[in-house]
């Protein structure tokens, strides 16, 4: 019996070299709820990154801003990551903040969802300090943008 060696032409579909990467996966869906909610339906204004006097610690970088959820859903979570720039524009550090927290285990005493209209805020002449920003930072240079959300379960 002879060796038959057959070529990629001469092969049957089902017997072809395997799919390529692009074959394999689809492209990505489109954004997903949470996503969509975040850009259509949150607002974050009122942004400030400066250097802020803290009674414990001294002057450290801080920042403050308002949230307004004008979506018809009510959050439990709210996840914010803020940018801290140098001179050049370059991102140097960041720093995360759960600003809407619900759980039965936040001791932290504002352990309210935002619901739909709400505006949030801290407390007046309260801010969150970033003492892990270094000293390149260029005071103002910051960017905020919201990273998580977790819905209510509105079937409680």
């Amino acid at each position: 019996m002879e060796g038959v060696s057959k070529t990629e032409a001469d092969r049957p579909a089902s017997e072809s070299a395997p799919a390529t990467e692009e074959q394999e996966f689809a492209p990505p869906p489109g954004p997903t709820p949470e996503e969509q909610y975040i850009a259509e339906s949150i607002e974050l204004y009122d942004f400030q990154a400066k250097y802020m006097d803290s009674v414990l610690d001294g002057r450290v970088p801080g920042v403050s801003f308002k949230m307004k959820n004008n979506g018809d859903r009510t959050l439990d979570r709210v996840e914010i990551v803020v940018l801290f720039k140098d001179a050049t524009g370059s991102v140097i550090a960041e720093e995360d903040y759960s600003p809407i927290f619900v759980s039965e285990y936040n001791l932290s005493g504002d352990n309210k969802p935002l619901k739909p209209g709400y505006i949030w805020q801290l407390e007046r002449g309260r801010f969150y300090a970033a003492k892990s920003v270094p000293s390149e930072w260029k005071e103002g240079a910051a960017e905020i943008k919201i990273v998580d959300i977790r819905f209510r379960d509105e079937r409680r």
